[in-house]
């Protein structure tokens, strides 16, 4: 979800690690589903007018990690294509 050195740094909990609440099994589920996400690429191609914009270094939780980065080209995005 972060980069070893970032997660060195900011230990934590963090709320995008899962719900509190979830069971063991749960979390086995939900991190089994995760490691078949699409790529960015393919997600990029399914939704009209998106643009693929790549964090370098970034992982899963690049939105909390790199938010000066990510947070402007999300807004912007939602800016550029409300919904209807």
């Amino acid at each position: 979800m972060f980069t070893p050195t970032w997660l060195a740094a900011h230990p934590g909990p963090h709320s995008v690690m899962g719900d509190d609440g979830m069971t063991p099994a749960a979390r086995r589920g939900h991190r089994r589903a995760s490691a078949g996400h699409a790529s960015g690429a393919e997600l990029a191609a399914r939704i009209p007018g998106a643009t693929l914009h790549l964090v370098e270094g970034a992982r899963r939780a690049y939105f909390v990690e790199f938010r000066e980065q990510a947070g402007p080209l999300v807004v912007g995005f939602l800016r550029d294509h409300p919904l209807a």
